[in-house]
C-alpha cells in the first residue's frame, strides 16, 4: 500500500497551505494557496485513480467504503450541495464567472470541486493516524501564523494583522479551527508504547499552549464576528459539558459538568461585565474588546450587513426574478450581479466599496445557490451536529467526550461567525476536513476487510445478479473517478495558464520597461482565462498615467482600450469593468481633446449604469461625462435624481454642486448651498481625493459673485470657508465678514484674491 501512503502524505501537505504566499501575482495571499491546493489534489487524484485501476485489494476496499459513504447522511448532504452548485452554475447569469470564479477568491464551481476532491480522497485513503496527524500538524501551522501575526502587530504596528492569510477575518476564523484541533489533540489517550511517550507529551503540551495563544490571536485580529463566535462556541461547549459530562472525569476529581460550570461562569461574567462597563477606557486597551465596545445599531459595518441581507432577499424574491433564481440562485460567484442590480443607495453612507459577498454565509448561499442550495447547506450542518451529539454509535465509540466537544465548539463558533463574514481558501479547507473527519469516524473507522468478488463460476441467479451488480459498481466508479481526474487535469492546466499570464505580465511591469510590458501584456491576452479581468483592467488603469506622453503612449493606451472592450464583450455583467473602460476613455478624451472619445466614455458608463442603476459612483461618472459634453441640463437632472435616492450622501451634493457651477452663474447660489451641505454630510468619499486648490478657487469665485450680488448669508459663509483654505488671511477675511454684516459692501475689494496673487 505504498501508493496509499504517498496519497496520504500529499493530502497531509495541505495543512501548510495557509502559510503560502506568492507576491509575483495578483492577490498573493490567495493565489499561492489556490495553486498549491489544486496541484496536491490533482496529484493525489491521479495516484488514486491509477491505484484503483491496478490494485485489486485497494479497489475492493474503496468500493466497500463508498458503499458505506452513500448511506451516511452527512456525506450525502455534501454531495447534494455540490449538485446544487452544479445546477446553479449551469443556470448562472454569468456562467464563466460561476464556473471559474475569480482570482481574488479562488472559488467558483471549480474551486468547490477541488475541495470536494480533498474531502473524498481523504475519506477513501486516510486511516486514523492520518486524521490525527493532520490535526497535529495544524497546530504547527497555527503556531507559525500566530508568531507572524504577533510580529506584524508588535514590530510593524499593524492594528489588525493578518499574518500569511492576508485578511484578519480569515486569520481569526482559522484560529477557531486551531482551537478545536488543539482540544482534539490534547484529549488523545496515553500511548501504550513507552517509546511514543515523548511524542505524546510534546503534542499535548503544544495543544495546551496553542489554545490560549489562538484566543489571543483572535483578539488581536479584532474581528468582531469571530470574537462573538468564539464566545458563543465556548458558551455552547459549557452547556454541553453541563448536560452530558456529569459522569465523565476531566482531571482527578473534576468532571466535565463541573468544568462546564466553570467555563459558563467565566463566559457569563465576562460577557455581563463587558456589557455593563464597555464605555470604560480599560476596554479600549484590550485588542478586540475595543472594537466590540463600539458596536451599536448605527455601526457602519452592522448597517452594511443588514442592508446586504435585504438586498439578498430581494434578489431571490420570485416576484422580482422568477422561480428559477429562487430555487437555483444566481450562480456561484454571481452574488455581485444581484447585489449591483438591487443596490440600496443608503449603503454609500457607510461604505463605497464593491461587495461581492453578503458578509453572511447563509445569504451568500441563498443568493448564489438558491433555496435548494441553502437547504442542502443547512443539512450539512444539521447532520454534522447530529452525529456529534449522538451518544451511541461509531463516532461516540472512537472519539472521546472532549474530542466531540471540541468539534462541536468549532461547528457552533464557525457557523455563528459566518453569519457576519464569509469563507476563504484556508477556512474552506478546514470546513471540508472536519466534515470528512466526522464522516470517517461515523462510518469508515472499522473498515478493514476487503470485498470479495462474486464467484464467476457459479450459475445461480443470485450469484449472477451479484456479479452484475459488482461489475456495474466497478464500471460506475471507474467512470466517476475518471471524469473527476479529467476535470482536475484540465482545470488545473487552465489555472496554470492563468497563473503564468499574471506572473509574466506583472514581472514585466515591475521592470519599468514599456516595450517589455507591452509585449507581456499582448502575450497574456490569449488564451482567455479567469485572470483576464485582472490583467486587462490593471493595464488599462496603469496606462491612464501615460495620457499626453506622445504617440507611442497613445498606441499603448488604445491597445488597452481594445483589450478592455474584449473583456466587457465576454464578461458583460460586472459594472466595474465598464467603469474602468469608461474612465480610461474619459482620461484619453481629456488628454486628446477628442469629443468622439467622450461619446465612447459615455456609452460604457451607461452600460455600467444598466447593471447598477442606483449606485451613486456610477451615476457620478455619467454626470461628469455629460458636463464635459456640454449637456448640462441632463447632467443636473441625473444628479438631482441621484441625490433624491439618498439625500444624506455628501458626494451626491458635491457632484450636483459641480454640475450647477458649470450650468451658469444663475445656479451658483444653489451650487454653494449644495457644497456646504456636502461638507457637513456623511459618506463623503470624493472630497478626500479632491485637490484642495481646486476647491479654494471655486470659493474664490463664489466670494466675488456673492459680493457682487450682495448675498450676505452666502458671502459670510464663503468667507468663513476661505479662512480654512487661507488661515494666514483670517484677520482680513473676518474684517470683510464684519463689513458685509454692516452692509458696507463698498469697503470690500472684489479682486482681493487676484490682487494678492492667490
Amino acid at each position: 500500500m505504498a501508493v496509499t501512503k504517498i496519497i496520504g502524505y500529499i493530502l497531509l501537505s495541505l495543512v501548510f497551505a495557509p502559510l503560502l504566499v506568492d507576491i509575483s501575482v495578483f492577490f498573493p495571499y490567495i493565489t499561492a494557496k489556490v495553486m498549491f491546493i489544486r496541484l496536491m489534489v490533482l496529484l493525489a487524484g491521479i495516484l488514486f485513480f491509477l491505484n484503483f485501476l491496478w490494485e485489486k485489494s485497494f479497489r475492493e476496499k474503496v468500493i466497500k467504503k463508498l458503499s458505506l459513504l452513500f448511506s451516511n447522511p452527512l456525506f450525502i448532504s455534501v454531495l447534494l450541495f455540490l449538485l446544487a452548485n452544479f445546477l446553479g452554475t449551469v443556470l448562472a447569469v454569468d456562467f464563466f464567472q460561476a464556473f471559474w470564479g475569480d482570482v481574488e477568491r479562488g472559488e467558483g464551481f471549480v474551486g468547490l470541486v477541488y475541495f470536494f476532491g480533498f474531502f473524498l480522497f481523504s475519506l477513501l485513503t486516510f486511516e486514523e493516524k492520518e486524521w490525527r496527524w493532520f490535526l497535529r500538524l495544524s497546530l504547527i501551522s497555527g503556531l507559525i501564523l500566530f508568531l507572524d501575526e504577533i510580529r506584524q502587530w508588535l514590530f510593524f504596528h499593524q492594528s489588525r494583522p493578518s499574518s500569511f492569510l492576508g485578511n484578519p477575518i480569515y486569520l481569526g476564523a482559522y484560529f477557531l479551527f486551531i482551537i478545536s484541533a488543539a482540544i482534539f489533540v490534547f484529549s488523545e489517550k496515553n500511548p501504550s508504547l513507552s517509546k511514543r511517550k515523548f511524542s505524546y507529551y510534546f503534542w499535548k503540551v503544544l495543544a495546551a499552549l496553542i489554545i490560549p495563544l489562538s484566543v489571543v490571536g483572535i483578539l488581536v485580529t479584532q474581528t468582531r464576528g469571530v470574537i462573538l463566535g468564539l464566545g458563543v462556541g465556548f458558551l455552547f461547549l459549557s452547556f454541553y459539558f453541563l448536560k452530558e459530562g456529569k459522569d465523565i472525569s476531566f482531571f482527578k476529581k473534576l468532571n466535565f459538568q463541573q468544568l462546564g460550570a466553570i467555563v459558563l461562569f467565566f463566559v457569563f461574567a465576562l460577557g455581563v461585565g463587558f456589557f455593563l462597563t464597555k464605555d470604560l477606557s480599560f476596554w479600549q486597551k484590550i485588542p478586540g474588546f475595543d472594537r466590540l465596545a463600539k458596536i451599536n445599531f448605527q455601526d457602519a459595518t452592522l448597517q452594511t450587513r443588514l442592508i446586504a441581507l435585504k438586498i439578498g432577499l430581494q434578489a431571490i424574491n420570485p416576484s422580482n426574478e422568477g422561480i428559477s433564481k429562487f430555487i437555483f440562485g444566481w450562480g456561484p460567484d454571481n452574488f455581485f450581479i444581484a447585489y449591483n442590480k438591487y443596490y440600496n443607495p443608503t449603503v454609500y453612507l457607510y461604505e463605497n466599496s464593491w461587495f461581492d459577498r453578503a458578509h453572511n454565509k447563509l445569504i451568500d448561499v441563498l443568493v448564489m445557490n438558491g433555496v435548494l442550495g441553502l437547504l442542502f447547506y443547512l443539512f450539512i450542518w444539521i447532520f454534522f451536529w447530529a452525529a456529534l451529539l449522538k451518544k451511541e454509535g461509531s463516532l461516540a465509540k472512537h472519539l472521546n467526550f472532549s474530542q466531540r466537544g471540541g468539534l462541536l465548539f468549532w461547528g457552533v463558533a464557525y457557523f455563528f461567525q459566518n453569519l457576519f463574514v464569509f469563507d476563504s481558501i484556508a477556512t474552506y479547507l478546514n470546513f471540508f476536513f472536519f466534515l470528512a473527519l466526522v464522516v470517517y469516524f461515523s462510518s469508515l473507522k472499522e473498515v478493514k476487510g476487503e470485498v470479495k468478488e462474486a464467484n464467476f463460476q457459479k450459475d445461480s441467479f443470485t450469484q449472477n445478479l451479484e456479479t452484475r451488480i459488482f461489475l456495474g459498481k466497478k464500471i460506475a466508479y471507474f467512470m466517476m473517478f475518471g471524469v473527476l481526474i479529467l476535470f482536475f487535469s484540465s482545470s488545473f492546466y487552465f489555472s496554470l495558464v492563468a497563473y503564468s499570464q499574471m506572473k509574466e505580465y506583472l514581472s514585466a511591469l515591475r521592470t519599468g520597461n514599456a516595450n517589455l510590458t507591452l509585449e507581456a501584456f499582448r502575450k497574456s491576452l490569449t488564451p482567455y482565462t479567469y485572470a483576464q479581468e485582472n490583467i486587462r483592467t490593471h493595464f488599462a488603469s496603469y496606462m491612464q498615467d501615460y495620457n499626453g506622453r506622445g504617440e507611442k503612449a497613445d498606441r499603448m493606451i488604445l491597445e488597452s482600450l481594445v483589450a478592455l472592450e474584449g473583456l466587457v464583450a465576454f464578461e458583460k455583467y460586472d459594472p466595474r469593468n465598464f467603469l474602468v473602460l469608461s474612465q480610461s476613455y474619459l482620461a484619453f478624451a481629456e488628454a486628446k481633446g477628442d469629443f468622439n472619445l467622450l461619446k465612447s466614455a459615455e456609452f460604457y458608463a451607461r452600460k455600467a449604469l444598466e447593471l447598477s442603476p442606483r449606485r451613486q459612483n456610477v451615476r457620478y461618472l455619467v454626470g461628469e461625462i455629460l458636463v464635459l459634453e456640454g449637456r448640462l441640463k441632463e447632467a443636473v437632472s441625473l444628479l438631482r435624481e441621484t441625490l433624491a435616492q439618498e439625500p444624506a450622501v455628501g458626494d451626491s451634493h458635491f457632484h450636483l454642486a459641480l454640475a450647477l457651477l458649470d450650468e451658469g452663474k444663475d445656479s451658483w447660489p444653489e451650487a454653494f448651498d449644495e457644497l456646504e451641505t456636502a461638507f457637513s454630510s456623511r459618506g463623503l468619499y470624493t472630497l478626500r481625493a479632491r485637490d484642495e486648490v481646486f476647491l479654494s478657487k471655486v470659493y474664490q469665485d463664489l466670494f466675488e459673485y456673492f459680493l457682487k450680488t450682495r448675498d450676505t448669508r452666502r458671502f459670510v459663509a464663503t468667507a468663513q470657508r476661505l479662512i480654512l483654505f487661507f488661515p494666514e488671511r483670517e484677520s482680513l477675511l473676518r474684517e470683510f465678514i464684519d463689513v458685509a454684516l454692516e452692509g458696507k459692501w463698498g469697503k470690500i475689494n472684489p479682486r482681493f484674491f487676484k490682487n494678492e496673487g492667490i
